[in-house]
C-alpha cells in the first residue's frame, strides 16, 4: 500500500481543491480488493435493479457486515481495507438504505443489524489518522452519515456522531465536515432539546338522566299558559320567557341526542346534556304543579281566593328553585368546560430520555462540534447556522445538566472570531440573557466560559451598548467581581466591565447598580502588601474611564461659552474659569469676612 500520511493530505489542502479533485488524487493511491473481499463489498451493496429489500438478500447482507466489522477490528487490517478500491463505496450504499420502505419484519431487523455492523466497521476504519482524509473526500459518505443521524434513532446513530467526532480531531477534514451540506443541521438535531407537549387532562364528567322526562314530553303538549291565576301577572310573564329558553336548549340536546355523531369528540356535549337534564327536572315541575293548579282550578270555584293564592305563592317558589338549580348547574358546567379544555404542557427533561443511545450520541456531537469550532473558518460558518445556534441557546439554559457547561463554552469558542459577535448579539436574542444567567451557574466551567464570551462580544462596539442595557448583565458581572471562586473569573468580569465602560450610554448602568463602583474601587486597591495585579490595573483604567465621562458631562458647553466671551472671572483677575479643570477651591454663600 503506498504511503498516505498526514503530510500528503495537508499539501494537498492547501492546493484549495475541490472535494472531487482531492479524491480523484486519493484514488490513485487506493488497490484492488481481492476476489473474496470482492464477493464480500458484492453482498453489501446495493444493486440500482433491485427495488424492495426482502428477507434474504437482507440476512445475506448482515452477514456480509458482520465479516467486514470482524476484519476492520484488527488494527493491522485498518489502512490496507479502508485504501482497498469499493469499501467506502458499500459502506455508503448501506447506509443510504436507513430510511427503505421495508414491510416485512425480520427483513427490517435484519437490515437495521446490518447497518449496525457497517456503522462500527465505519467506526474502526476512522480510528487511523490515515483513513480520516479519504472518508471524508468519498462521494456519498458524509451525506449517507447524516441520513442515519436524520433517521435512525438507536445504535447507528451514536456511532456515525463517533465516527463524526473521530474525523474532526484531524485539522484537514474539520473544512469538509462543516461545508458537507445538512450535516452540521442534523448533528444540531441531536443536541436540541425536545419540545414540550400539550397534555389534555380528560376527567371523567357525570352525566344526568331525567326521568321526567316522558312525564315532561307527555305534558308540555298540553300545556296551557292561561291556567295560571291572573292575580301572577308578572310570574306569568317571567315564566314564559324561561318556559321559551327552556324549550330552545330541548331542542338543542333533542338534535344533539339524535343525529350528532361529535358529542363524544368534545367536552361541550356533557355540559349542555347536565345543564339541559336540569332543565328537564325544572320544566317537569313547572308541568305538574300548573296541571294540579289547573283541577283545582276547575273543581274548587267556591273555595275562594286564599288557596288559589297558596298555590300561586308555591307556585312562585318551586319556580324560583327551578332557577337557581339552573344557575347551579350552568356555573358547574362552565367549569368542567375550562378544566377540560386547559391544556397543560409539560417539559420534558433533557437527560430523561430513556434511550441510552441518545446520550452517547449526544456526548459524541458536542466533543464534534468543539473540534470543528477551534478553526477559525469553521467557527465563522458555525456562527450563521441558526438551529446550532437555538440548540446551543436551548441548552445552556439546562442548568442541572452536564450538556450545559459544554453549550457554554461552544459559544464561548464562536466569539473568538471577531466578525461573529455583531451577528451573535444582534439576531439572536435570547444568547445575552442565556449567558447573564451562566454567570450564576453551579458549574465552574459554565460561569468561566459564559464570562469569557461576554468579554469578547464588548470588544465590538456596537455590542457594548445591548450588552450594558440588558437586564441584570451589570449586576451578574459585579456579583462575579465579589464572589468570584477563582482568578479567572474576576479577570474575566473585570475586564468585561471594562469594555463595558467605554460606552457612555452605559453610565447611567453603572451608577444604579448597587455596590458596582464601590466594587471596582475596591479591585483596584488590589492585595495588601502584593504588587499590582492585571485585576487592580483593569480596575483602575474602568475608574478612569467612568471618570472621564462623568468629566465629559460637566463639561458638555464650556467651549460655547468661551467663544461667546461670557466667562466669569472668579479666581484671579484675568485668568478665564476653566470649567474642564479641577479646582480645588470652598465656596462661600455670602458669608462675612
Amino acid at each position: 500500500l503506498p504511503s498516505c500520511s498526514a503530510t500528503s493530505s495537508l499539501s494537498i489542502v492547501e492546493e484549495d481543491l475541490t472535494p472531487t479533485q482531492i479524491y480523484a488524487q486519493l484514488r490513485e493511491k487506493m488497490i484492488p480488493p481481492s476476489q473474496q473481499l470482492s464477493d464480500l463489498l458484492t453482498q453489501i451493496h446495493h444493486p440500482p435493479n433491485l427495488n424492495s429489500i426482502d428477507r434474504a438478500y437482507a440476512t445475506r447482507r448482515k452477514n456480509a457486515c458482520g465479516a467486514l466489522k470482524i476484519l476492520s477490528a484488527k488494527e493491522c487490517n485498518r489502512l490496507k481495507i479502508c485504501w482497498t478500491t469499493g469499501v467506502l463505496d458499500a459502506i455508503s450504499s448501506m447506509l443510504e438504505d436507513v430510511d427503505a420502505d421495508i414491510y416485512d419484519i425480520f427483513a427490517k431487523s435484519a437490515n437495521t443489524e446490518g447497518r449496525n455492523r457497517i456503522v462500527a466497521t465505519l467506526l474502526n476504519l476512522s480510528v487511523n489518522k490515515k483513513n480520516r482524509m479519504l472518508i471524508c473526500n468519498s462521494p456519498g459518505v458524509l451525506q449517507a452519515m447524516k441520513k442515519v443521524i436524520l433517521y435512525d434513532e438507536g445504535e447507528s446513530r451514536q456511532g456515525c456522531c463517533t465516527v463524526l467526532m473521530y474525523l474532526s480531531k484531524t485539522p484537514e477534514t474539520r473544512p469538509f465536515i462543516v461545508a458537507s451540506p445538512g450535516l452540521v443541521e442534523a448533528l444540531s438535531r441531536v443536541i436540541e432539546v425536545p419540545k414540550p407537549f400539550p397534555v389534555v387532562t380528560d376527567k371523567k364528567k357525570k352525566v344526568y338522566r331525567n326521568r321526567y322526562l316522558k312525564k315532561f314530553r307527555a305534558g308540555s303538549s298540553s300545556f296551557d299558559t292561561g291556567t295560571v291565576d291572573s292575580g301572577d301577572e308578572e310570574g306569568s310573564e317571567t315564566d314564559g320567557e324561561e318556559e321559551d329558553g327552556d324549550t330552545r336548549s330541548f331542542v338543542s340536546t333533542e338534535s344533539s341526542h339524535s343525529g350528532s355523531s361529535n358529542d363524544s369528540d368534545n367536552s361541550d356535549g356533557h355540559s349542555v346534556e347536565e345543564e339541559d337534564d336540569c332543565t328537564f327536572h325544572t320544566e317537569a315541575t313547572r308541568t305538574t304543579n300548573s296541571t294540579h293548579q289547573t283541577k283545582s282550578t276547575r273543581g274548587t270555584l267556591s273555595i275562594g281566593t286564599k288557596s288559589t293564592t297558596a298555590k300561586s305563592a308555591k307556585t312562585k317558589s318551586t319556580i324560583k328553585s327551578g332557577k337557581s338549580m339552573k344557575s347551579d348547574i350552568r356555573s358547574k358546567a362552565s367549569s368542567v368546560k375550562k378544566e377540560v379544555n386547559e391544556n397543560k404542557v409539560v417539559e420534558v427533561e433533557y437527560d430523561a430520555d430513556p434511550n441510552r443511545f441518545l446520550h452517547g450520541a449526544r456526548l459524541s456531537t458536542f466533543a464534534c462540534f468543539l473540534c470543528l469550532v477551534k478553526h477559525k473558518d469553521n467557527a465563522f460558518n458555525l456562527a450563521r447556522c441558526d438551529f446550532l445556534i437555538q440548540a446551543l441557546v436551548e441548552v445552556s439554559n439546562k442548568h442541572t445538566s452536564p450538556s450545559h457547561a459544554r453549550a457554554i463554552s461552544l459559544l464561548a469558542h464562536l466569539t473568538r472570531h471577531p466578525k461573529n459577535c455583531h451577528h451573535l448579539v444582534f439576531k439572536y436574542k435570547t444568547l445575552l440573557p442565556a449567558l447573564r444567567n451562566a454567570t450564576g451557574s453551579f458549574d465552574g466551567e459554565a460561569r468561566k466560559y459564559s464570562l469569557y464570551a461576554l468579554q469578547n462580544l464588548s470588544i465590538d462596539k456596537s455590542c457594548r451598548t445591548p450588552i450594558g442595557h440588558t437586564a441584570k448583565m451589570i449586576w451578574s458581572l459585579t456579583d462575579r467581581c465579589k464572589c468570584a471562586e477563582t482568578e479567572e473569573e474576576v479577570v474575566a468580569a473585570i475586564a468585561t466591565l471594562q469594555n463595558l465602560s467605554d460606552e457612555p450610554a452605559n453610565l447611567i448602568q453603572f451608577t444604579i447598580v448597587k455596590d458596582c463602583v464601590s466594587t471596582i474601587i475596591t479591585l483596584s486597591r488590589g492585595k495588601p502588601g502584593e504588587p499590582m495585579d492585571l485585576t487592580a490595573f483593569m480596575a483602575k483604567n474602568t475608574i478612569v474611564t467612568l471618570s472621564h465621562w462623568f468629566r465629559k458631562i460637566a463639561t458638555c458647553g464650556s467651549e460655547r461659552i468661551g467663544a461667546k466671551g461670557n466667562m466669569k472671572r472668579i479666581a484671579k483677575p484675568g485668568a478665564p474659569l476653566e470649567l474642564h479643570g479641577a479646582v480645588l477651591q470652598p465656596t462661600q454663600y455670602n458669608q462675612w469676612a
